[in-house]
């Protein structure tokens, strides 16, 4: 008993630590001049999905799914053409005790018994008797499975370096959502399970036997006066990126600024287009856009997130990107 107290006080302070570490860098790092969190929802199917959410995609790419060696035709097969059925295992839990939250800032964690009530819920079986053929509805106790989730919500924290002129990305926790979408699209209503700390990474090694996912995606997210919470504030986020325009000759030069990630056909920034980009406003610019891989780790059971390249969009377009 003494054994698992402490194992859970460390998981829970190391996850606590771990979030606030990333934010009080960000705020102590004199060079960083505007900062803010915010919360952004994504999902994880490749194709057409009548979805409206927060952040959006222009790109949903599996690279790397690893499959049974066998699949029965059964409907728990679909699990595992999911990033969903990676995280609604046993496996997971089995581990979920001392790692699942109340909140994104991954202050409050859940008991055991708290986890097992927000995963739990009722399917309906209908079967019919083979004798008269009568409809038999049974209320079954279950636990959320990937046929039920529907998406994801991402909390993180964006940043502007002035000195290295770069937009930084800061993925802390991600939540798997329960929701129901009306024929518009639109979200009706949604259930909020947990969240889970993720880890971040340079680089992702695709060939590491326990990243039995990886996917590239794309995320974008529209200014909006009263959403996030403003982390540093020397300057607005606009008036960074105007800031980072100036750079974008350098950049371009060193290979590092395109205008679309390398792997969706983005070229090199030239000197027209950059000229074209310095004579934008600040107020021309809607938002961020940034590409990113989407792996999981099934040895420890996390999700793992590798930054690929970021930049500011206008009402229908992308600038340019940075990586």
């Amino acid at each position: 008993m003494y054994k698992l107290l402490l194992t859970a006080l460390f998981c829970a302070s190391f996850a606590q630590t771990y979030a606030q570490d990333i934010l009080n860098k960000i705020k102590q790092n004199p060079d960083i001049s505007w900062a803010q969190t915010t919360t952004l929802e994504f999902h994880t199917k490749v194709g057409y999905q009548n979805m409206k959410l927060s952040g959006g995609m222009s790109q949903n790419l599996v690279v790397k799914h690893q499959m049974p060696l066998s699949l029965k035709n059964s409907y728990e097969d679909f699990s595992f053409h999911s990033f969903a059925g990676k995280i609604a295992t046993k496996d997971f839990w089995g581990q979920a005790k001392n790692k699942c939250y109340k909140d994104p800032q991954l202050q409050h964690l859940l008991s055991p018994a708290q986890v097992a009530k927000k995963i739990a819920t009722i399917d309906t079986v209908v079967t019919f008797d083979p004798k008269d053929f009568t409809e038999i509805v049974e209320l079954v106790p279950t636990t959320y499975g990937n046929s039920h989730i529907t998406h994801f919500k991402l909390f993180l924290c964006y940043a502007y370096n002035s000195k290295s002129k770069q937009l930084e990305i800061y993925p802390i926790s991600m939540a798997p959502i329960v929701g129901r979408f009306d024929a518009k699209g639109q979200l009706a209503e949604e259930v909020e399970t947990f969240w889970i700390p993720v880890e971040s990474k340079k680089q992702l090694d695709p060939k590491q036997e326990a990243i039995n996912w990886i996917q590239k995606q794309q995320l974008s997210w529209t200014f909006k006066g009263n959403e996030g919470q403003s982390i540093v504030k020397k300057q607005t986020v606009a008036e960074a990126i105007m800031d980072q325009v100036e750079e974008l000759t350098k950049m371009a030069k060193a290979k590092k600024a395109y205008t679309k990630y390398p792997l969706f056909y983005g070229e090199p920034l030239d000197a027209a287009s950059i000229k074209n980009l310095k004579a934008k406003q600040a107020e021309d610019i809607k938002g961020i856009f940034f590409s990113y891989v989407l792996a999981w780790d099934a040895q420890q059971q996390r999700a793992i997130f590798q930054i690929e390249g970021s930049g500011p969009f206008a009402k229908r377009s992308l600038y340019y990107l940075v990586d």
